[in-house]
């Protein structure tokens, strides 16, 4: 378990890495069927990217 210098649970960081790889995987298979735009695979990515270093 990981925390942040005021004591709070942080997720590990290879817990993230394999939550956006998998969000990635998704994302580019929809984008390649074309069933996602390009425009909202990226703001999905980056509100991801964000959620998991916990800033807005």
């Amino acid at each position: 378990m990981h925390r942040d210098p005021a004591g709070d649970v942080l997720a590990a960081p290879e817990d993230a890495a394999e939550r956006l790889t998998a969000l990635v995987e998704g994302l580019s298979g929809r984008w390649l069927n074309g069933s996602l735009s390009l425009d909202r695979a990226q703001k999905l990515l980056g509100d991801a990217i964000a959620v998991e270093l916990d800033r807005p």
